[in-house]
């Protein structure tokens, strides 16, 4: 395993650049934006025409083919290239799908075209995850983090509030997110320029190194992406089951987000001032809890309306603290790597999380895929009590 002696450390920065905070933070945010309209939106666009659920699953996971294929190119991008150029550029090209997608309904063609999405956000993803980090002093890395987390959760919970805004009948929602993501390009573009802080070269072998290094952050990014982007692809078609109208229904995804914007910065906070594997772990149990009571609440109730809002504060006190954790103890190009990792994990876990749904909701009762949420944040849970504070 490395050690911090082996893996330079950037806790030693005594001041933070806000304007690659700031950039990175943007470009999170209309990832989660991109994201949280086109995988609700496509989904109930093919329930309405009566596709499978597995093939809809499947076709939500098709864009981690394009992400896996991004991530085996990243080393070489870096090494010519600045993060503001690479995310700006990833951020077009996401528009340019986004678009396309309102331009055809064959399923065919959308398989394609999550492959093309997965190849351009994952820049994104994994260049602002380095950037924020490389940015953050230590004694603030936990907010930093936190509110780049909470950029990611707003466009996340924005996302599919487009649906019952513009309807699925027509072009428009595809049009109006290609729009705004561009537009935050371009915004990116302008806040690189004042930006000091770079991102580093992943180095080769760097990938598994890291993942010997650190397996619990792994872990832990892994039972996030396995039950934040299972969500936001498959709860409209869960709440469905439960009797919820369409509309209704998709923007259950935004209420789980609204308990992450929330208790973001909250969690921040808890970060800079307490041992962060014990933050881990109540959010790790406040998971596990949550999921186990969902089957039991009513879908026309408050009470699953408050259980999502902490479900949401747990969930991405979880990815909080799995980020904030991968800037305290790596910094360069092992940073790079890590979160490369983190984009492999979350999209490896969030695909399987998918596929398994689909099938749940084909094969068997629609209350077993929370309660199969709900085992793995115990399972989580026991990882984290398991594993001493700073190894």
């Amino acid at each position: 395993m490395l050690t911090r002696a082996m893996v330079p450390s950037i806790a030693t920065r005594k001041t933070s650049d806000f304007p690659s905070i700031l950039a990175a933070s943007f470009g999170i945010g209309a990832f989660g934006l991109a994201l949280g309209l086109t995988y609700p939106l496509l989904t109930l666009l093919m329930a309405e025409r009566g596709v499978p659920s597995h093939i809809i699953g499947l076709n939500a996971a098709a864009m981690g083919i394009g992400i896996a294929l991004s991530t085996l190119v990243m080393s070489r991008l870096t090494a010519r290239f600045s993060p503001g150029f690479l995310i700006t550029v990833g951020l077009l090209g996401s528009a340019a799908v986004i678009l396309a997608f309102g331009m055809t309904d064959d399923i065919a063609v959308w398989f394609a075209l999550r492959i093309f999405l997965g190849f351009n956000v994952n820049a994104v993803f994994v260049l602002t995850e380095a950037w924020v980090n490389e940015a953050a002093a230590d004694n603030i890395r936990g907010r930093a983090v936190s509110g780049y987390a909470m950029s990611l959760t707003i466009g996340f919970a924005l996302g599919p509030l487009g649906v019952p805004l513009f309807g699925t009948a027509s072009a428009l929602p595809f049009a109006v997110c290609a729009v705004f993501v561009s537009m935050t390009a371009i915004v990116i573009a302008l806040l690189s320029k004042r930006a000091k802080a770079r991102t580093g070269i992943a180095p080769p072998g760097s990938l598994k190194q890291f993942l010997f290094a650190a397996p619990l952050l792994v872990v832990m990014v892994m039972a996030f992406g396995f039950s934040d982007w299972t969500m936001i692809s498959m709860m409209p078609v869960y709440f469905l089951e439960k009797g919820m109208a369409p509309s209704l229904s998709s923007t259950m995804v935004s209420i789980v987000h609204l308990g992450m914007i929330l208790f973001a910065l909250p969690t921040g906070y808890a970060l800079d001032r307490l041992p962060r594997l014990r933050v881990a772990a109540v959010c790790a149990a406040g998971s596990a809890l949550t999921f186990a009571a969902m089957p039991f609440l009513s879908a026309q109730g408050a009470g699953i309306w408050i259980t999502l809002i902490v479900l949401g504060a747990c969930l991405g006190g979880v990815y909080t603290t799995a980020l904030t954790l991968l800037g305290e103890r790596f910094a360069g190009g092992m940073l790079v790597a890590g979160s490369a990792v983190f984009s492999m994990s979350f999209t490896l876990a969030g695909t399987l999380g998918m596929i398994g749904a689909g099938a749940v909701l084909e094969l068997a009762s629609h209350e077993a895929v929370p309660v199969g949420f709900a085992i793995c944040f115990v399972l989580l849970l026991i990882a984290i009590l398991s594993t001493k504070q700073g190894d």
